[in-house]
Parts: C-alpha cells; structure tokens; sequence
C-alpha cells in the first residue's frame, strides 16, 4: 500500500520530491472558466490547456462561488449574461468576500451592447463576443503575467 502526501503550494510554485532533496516546480497559472453556453466554455479550455494553463470552468456564477472555495485561480474569465448568478453579480460577490485587493483579475465576456460600461462599473477588462482567440490569449498573457510578477515580490 502507497500513501502519498500532498505538496504544498506556494504562489505557483509547487514542491517536487523525485528523489532526497525536494525540488520547486513552477505551476502554470490556473484560469476559471465561467461560462453558460457548453460549446465556448469547452473551446476555451481545449485554448487554455492547449497554451499550457491549468484551467478549470463554471457553468454559472453559483457554480464558479462553490469552485472557489476550494481554488485560487489567477485569472477569471467570466460570461456576463447567465442564468441563476450573471457575471456582474459573481464579481461584485467576489469582491464583497475577498479581503481588499485578494480578488484574481477578471476578464468579462459578452455580446451585450452594454457590455463596455458594465465591464468600467466593475473595474474589470472585457471582450466582446464573438472575439477573437489571439486577442482572448494576449488579455489571458497579460493578467496572468501581472498575477505571476505580483506574487514573486
């Protein structure tokens, strides 16, 4: 019988023990994927692993709270239109729950022409659907790297 140990977990750095002398392994940031409709959340993150994240998804805003529970994710993608909890609502639940500035960055996503004031009331980066996948990566590249740069001070 095997009995593993969990590794702890240190901004994105995870131990490694392949031998005597334990050894730091980078993690790649871990994106939560909230989003209604089955196709694009799947798409995105067929993306995300694809460029090498950790990515995990929601259906809702409901069921990205219970995600979070147990998950730290370094960037949000978040659909602002969805049933049981919208994205505005989600951010602004987070925010309310967080200690100041402990909430992940949050990229909001929708085809609502209303998005752009919606995205400024919440102080959230957004992008328009449909978008484009090199745009969705290079807004993906530019939190995470904030988040990675931020925890390595």
């Amino acid at each position: 019988m095997t009995t593993t140990t969990a590794r702890p977990a240190i901004s994105g750095l995870s131990l490694d023990h392949p031998g005597k002398h334990p050894v730091l392994v980078k993690r790649p940031p871990t994106v939560l994927v909230v989003e209604d409709d089955p196709a694009l959340r799947n798409l995105m993150l067929a993306l995300l692993e694809a460029e090498r994240f950790e990515a995990e998804a929601a259906g809702d805003g409901v069921e990205a709270l219970e995600v979070m529970a147990h998950l730290q994710p370094a960037l949000l993608l978040v659909d602002l239109m969805m049933p049981r909890m919208d994205g505005a609502e989600l951010i602004t639940t987070l925010r309310r729950r967080a200690a100041p500035g402990r909430t992940p960055p949050m990229v909001l996503l929708s085809a609502a022409p209303h998005l752009q004031q919606t995205a400024n009331r919440l102080s959230v980066d957004y992008l328009s659907k449909p978008f484009d996948l090199e745009v969705l990566l290079d807004k993906i590249a530019r939190h995470t790297d904030s988040v990675l740069a931020a925890s390595h001070r």
